[in-house]
């Protein structure tokens, strides 16, 4: 089975809504809190338990799992689950940033 697999929306949204974060100041009704919905890492933790859970199952996780400016930890993350894939779309600007 494949599943595709969205978990969580960009960082930024959980970060100051100030002059510097990009994401917000174009989608300022996206800011998301620790309670709203939750903290990010506890989403992204809590996809990764299902990957791992389930290892007979692919996921693809969207968006690069979130980790398009961070490829170092998204190349660990695909080495400590071998079900999981990924794809690049929306994120293709973010690539190293």
């Amino acid at each position: 089975m494949l599943v595709l697999m969205h978990a969580a929306d960009p960082t930024p949204f959980w970060d100051d809504h100030d002059e510097h974060n990009e994401r917000l100041k174009v989608r300022p009704n996206r800011k998301r809190t620790d309670t709203d919905p939750a903290p990010w890492q506890q989403i992204i933790d809590e996809q990764h338990r299902v990957f791992g859970k389930y290892k007979d199952t692919k996921f693809i996780n969207t968006h690069l799992g979130r980790y398009a400016n961070n490829l170092q930890k998204l190349g660990e993350l695909l080495d400590e689950m071998p079900n999981m894939y990924t794809e690049i779309g929306t994120v293709i600007a973010e690539l190293g940033r």
